[in-house]
């Protein structure tokens, strides 16, 4: 294999797999929201939207603000119940790392 010298970036670009297990119920017209740590960059590529949303009870559109990412509730959420979808245009953070060796 080929060894790259020197630094090495990573900042992919894709979607983000968003799973969780609700503790309470969540109305219609609720609100989801996923807090990204810092160094993840949101609407990289164009908006985020929603993409395979399992149960179909959320709206594609997402609301922006930094590292947070809001989706309202088109119809309620059941108390546990298990809500997964993919989060679109996520950029990963940047990491630089020095080759120390072959």
């Amino acid at each position: 294999p080929e060894v790259l010298e020197g630094l090495v970036l990573s900042a992919e670009e894709g979607n983000a797999s968003v799973s969780f297990k609700t503790t309470n119920a969540v109305p219609s017209g609720g609100t989801v929201r996923v807090v990204f740590p810092s160094g993840f960059v949101l609407n990289s590529d164009g908006s985020s939207v929603v993409l395979s949303a399992t149960p179909s009870v959320l709206s594609s559109s997402v609301s922006v603000s930094g590292q947070n990412a809001s989706i309202t509730t088109t119809s309620a959420i059941s108390a546990g119940a298990t809500v997964s979808f993919l989060l679109s245009n996520v950029k990963n953070p940047t990491y630089t790392s020095e080759n120390v060796g072959s």
